[in-house]
């Protein structure tokens, strides 16, 4: 980790410094915000709001669907690969043993919740044995997005308020920081923009929908002012109360049903409603709840069909179903999997190790064996025209990956390019252990020149000193 190239960049005077007014120039951000009660961004008090919807009554179907890409995303496996055993086993170790053995899985439920419903984003402490950058990394801990500062500091990029409200620095080898949408500002310090703040319209949208209809049906809250004429205060009490006994008679709990009030008046009744709150005119909840679902879904980057299966339609539904499964795979959790992969590789597993999380897609494994199929038996007939070699078709399947490449004993054609998740650390050990090339024939006569003129000035000397 290079700390030295933002001191050398054209931002250097941008960089905040642990202890200056700069790294708490976010808590002054004002915390009010627009009727719905979520605070402007960014602050503190915004986070906390989102993160506490969680718990809020009403939001059955934001939090499940929470659950859900908590479920997929630690449900997936994962492999560790490296040529020595001990240092696999210990980067398994340092995963499954991951927030002080509480399981990876565990660990994960934390740790996205805080990357899905907080702007700050998820931070992963790398607990070594001391406190130096070299030090042996011993595990992983999830912090908590709500106690987290964030500097500006590249040397000391956070810092951490324990429940005792003590505060401990955390330098840039001890943490790693994620968040969804890092904002380009320079001064929020790669805030990002979580998937609850993309959603939040559609969330309190549901929200206000489900508590209507709840409150509506339960009659819990009056949603109007009934003005009636014609009819006593004391006969429409009597009259509900009668009829709450009766209710009470038949065991009902919510619904009694009409009340009436019979009179003998010559006085005409009259009857004026005013309402408090009620569903607009044209009102669809189906409409209304699927847009939702629409927006929470592509907010988080789930498949539509995670949150809401699609039904009733008689044509079209397995392809729009494969359809829409393919392009959610590119969407909003698939960038937090390739966050976390690249930090754990780069920052927490031994150079010879590579993390990568493993698809176990029936459908994709399919597919595979059909274009293995497809380019075996392209290579077979390039081989039966001659018009390659046996040695040149496995070469080429190589380099496809559709055979291993410890296959090609002697590769001619090399790779020139390392891909996301490998590492030069590990591709220079090995060419480190291989074994020194044999020298070739024309090395051989060089060297043997070279020690037939150096025997020869060796003699002219000798002659030399004999004279």
């Amino acid at each position: 980790m290079d700390l030295d190239v933002k001191k050398k960049s054209v931002t250097a005077n941008d960089v905040g410094s642990v202890g200056g007014a700069s790294v708490f120039r976010w808590m002054f951000n004002p915390t009010y915000g627009a009727p719905d009660g979520l605070p402007d961004y960014w602050s503190p008090a915004r986070d906390a709001y989102l993160r506490a919807q969680l718990t809020a009554p009403f939001h059955d179907f934001w939090v499940g669907a929470i659950g859900i890409a908590i479920s997929k995303m630690a449900s997936q496996g994962w492999d560790v690969e490296g040529k020595a055993p001990i240092t696999r086993a210990r980067a398994q170790s340092l995963l499954l043993e991951a927030d002080s053995n509480q399981s990876w899985v565990a660990f994960l439920g934390s740790h996205l919740q805080d990357f899905i419903s907080t702007d700050n984003g998820a931070f992963i402490e790398i607990v070594r044995a001391s406190k130096g950058a070299g030090s042996r990394i011993i595990g992983l801990m999830h912090l908590d997005s709500l106690r987290i500062t964030r500097t500006g500091d590249p040397n000391i990029p956070a810092l951490y308020r324990d429940t005792k409200n003590a505060e401990h620095e955390l330098k840039a080898h001890q943490i790693l920081m994620l968040s969804d949408m890092p904002s380009s500002a320079e001064t929020w310090y790669g805030v990002g923009l979580s998937a609850a703040s993309r959603a939040w319209g559609a969330i309190k949208k549901l929200e206000a929908i489900e508590r209507f209809i709840y409150e509506k049906v339960a009659g819990v809250r009056p949603k109007a002012v009934d003005l009636v004429g014609g009819v006593s205060e004391n006969q429409l009490r009597q009259a509900v109360e009668s009829a709450h006994e009766d209710n009470h008679s038949k065991g009902y709990v919510q619904y009694m049903g009409a009340v009436v009030v019979p009179t003998l008046s010559d006085i005409a009744i009259t009857h004026t409603r005013i309402n408090f709150a009620e569903l607009p005119d044209g009102f669809d909840y189906k409409q209304q709840f699927d847009n939702c679902a629409l927006l929470v879904a592509n907010a988080i980057g789930l498949d539509i069909q995670d949150l809401q299966p699609l039904s009733g339609q008689r044509l079209g539904t397995a392809m729009q179903s494969e359809v829409l499964d393919a392009k959610s795979r590119g969407k909003g959790l698939s960038a937090w999997r390739q966050q976390i992969t690249h930090a754990l590789n780069q920052f927490v597993i031994a150079p010879t190790v590579t993390f990568a999380f493993s698809e176990s897609d029936i459908r994709e494994t399919e597919q595979r064996a059909k274009i293995t199929e497809t380019f075996a038996n392209a290579m077979g007939t390039l081989v039966e025209k001659q018009i390659l070699t046996p040695a040149q078709a496995l070469q080429m399947l190589a380099d496809e990956e559709i055979v291993p490449k410890e296959f090609v004993p002697d590769d001619t054609t090399p790779r020139e390019s390392l891909q996301d998740s490998e590492k030069p650390e590990a591709e220079a050990e090995a060419q480190e252990e291989a074994p020194p090339d044999e020298p070739t024939e024309e090395a051989t006569t060089v060297k043997e020149m070279r020690s037939q003129f150096a025997d020869a000035l060796k003699r002219f000397d000798a002659a030399i000193k004999h004279e």
